[in-house]
């Protein structure tokens, strides 16, 4: 990585391997079962919300919009993480900020279809999506192996991903995908990336409202969710996972510095970036 030359024919293959790492974090975290993750609030929030006068566009409006906000930290770290493999932090801050706050929208709306229609059904169709979705990817990746070989070079990685957009299930599934998350390959952030962003943020803006028209039942689904991230959670503390208890006491006391008030910003800033940091070990 640190050898790494993002003006060089290296960059050009990792524009290429865009939309083969955008497929597998969407695969992954579909298959994980963390893409509804997004409906998953603190209990003292939920008893808050529950207990008040709030209608659901109104509970859906402050869960997008903590969502919006989490999900600019993590994009940060992973940015900085792939600044040896991008040519413009910013452009890759929007990239994967895009990225990250997809795989939350489809989730759930996923999530919200299983209670607006026949749950079963949902479920046995996800099942079905999950199976093809693997399936396809597994493809992909022989396909790209076969190519490679066939012009003389050692499968890796890289080649791998970076040859999966020229294989006949790649030239099918990944160019969507590449067109959606083009700031992730961006040279520069003014005028490339900004000039992409409108149309991404008009696809946001429909699953958005997807969300919306699915929320009759938004706050039973974030009950729901979040009741089954907590028994997680603490099955897994009673089980040694995850930190185990030594490690979970230790990460409850952690504590960031309170930034400025800026007009409750820098609070509820602190808030998110404090949560965060004492949720590390379950991950």
């Amino acid at each position: 990585a640190r050898a790494f030359d993002p003006s060089g024919p290296g960059g050009g293959r990792f524009g290429a391997a865009m939309p083969f790492w955008a497929l597998l974090y969407l695969l992954a975290t579909w298959l994980t079962a963390s893409a509804d993750r997004g409906l998953v609030m603190r209990p003292a929030e939920v008893h808050f919300i529950v207990g008040g006068p709030f209608r659901s566009p109104d509970v859906i409006t402050l869960n997008l919009v903590r969502l919006a906000f989490r999900s600019l930290i993590s994009a940060t770290v992973l940015s900085l993480i792939a600044t040896a493999y991008v040519s413009s932090f910013p452009a890759a801050l929007m990239g994967m900020w895009l990225l990250i706050v997809v795989s939350l929208l489809i989730g759930m709306i996923a999530s919200l279809s299983a209670r607006s229609a026949h749950t079963m059904s949902i479920k046995r169709l996800r099942r079905l999506v999950s199976m093809f979705a693997l399936a396809g990817f597994l493809m992909l990746i022989i396909q790209a192996m076969g190519q490679l070989r066939e012009h003389g070079e050692v499968p890796q990685i890289s080649t791998v991903a970076a040859a999966a957009i020229n294989t006949p299930i790649g030239r099918v599934i990944l160019p969507p995908l590449g067109w959606m998350f083009a700031p992730l390959s961006s040279a520069n952030f003014f005028p490339d990336a900004c000039l992409l962003m409108p149309a991404r943020l008009a696809v946001l803006g429909l699953l958005i409202a997807m969300v919306y028209a699915l929320g009759g039942r938004y706050a039973e689904a974030s009950t729901h969710r979040t009741d089954q991230s907590v028994t997680k959670r603490q099955n897994a503390l009673r089980s040694g996972i995850a930190g185990g208890a030594g490690a979970a006491s230790w990460t409850r006391r952690l504590r960031v510095p309170m930034p400025a008030a800026l007009g409750g910003i820098g609070s509820v800033a602190w808030m998110q970036m404090t949560h965060s940091l004492r949720i590390l070990p379950r991950y």
